[in-house]
């Protein structure tokens, strides 16, 4: 059976249900991970923004089709100039944001490393100020298409 844990970081339950605990990546995530970001509220609705996507694309990729895969946990730390940085770290590859102050140099990116050829693979791109759902989702599904 699997087990349960909190989103409690996410901000918007009682509406969130939690997730299985193979796919909680936010268990190292709590509420004192965010109130670092309390003098910046652009930079924290960022990082909310960016987390209850990954939530609602993760439990709707599990509704489909139960996800299997162990993933891992998101890490979020404060940068020297105020931004918030939010990873996803797997053995060959990892997607992240960088989220800013000024939200029009927020961006995502992929660094994923191919072995059997030794060579790296890496994209970024700004994110949308208004629109940051697709961009998560399409990361999302990056992450179940090649989290091992």
């Amino acid at each position: 059976m699997e087990e349960d844990t909190s989103n409690s970081c996410l901000a918007f339950e009682p509406y969130a249900l939690a997730l299985p605990s193979n796919i909680d990546v936010f268990s190292s995530l709590n509420n004192d991970s965010l109130a670092v970001f309390k003098d910046d509220e652009a930079v924290l609705e960022q990082v909310k923004q960016v987390l209850r996507n990954i939530y609602l694309g993760l439990q709707a990729a599990d509704k489909l089709r139960p996800i299997r895969t162990r993933l891992s946990r998101l890490c979020l730390v404060r940068l020297e100039d105020e931004a918030a940085l939010l990873e996803w770290n797997f053995q060959d590859f990892r997607v992240g944001f960088s989220l800013e102050p000024d939200k029009t140099q927020s961006c995502y990116y992929i660094v994923s490393q191919d072995k059997s050829v030794g060579s790296f693979f890496t994209y970024s791109q700004r994110l949308g100020a208004d629109n940051m759902a697709g961009p998560v989702e399409t990361l999302v599904k990056y992450v179940l298409a090649n989290a091992e």
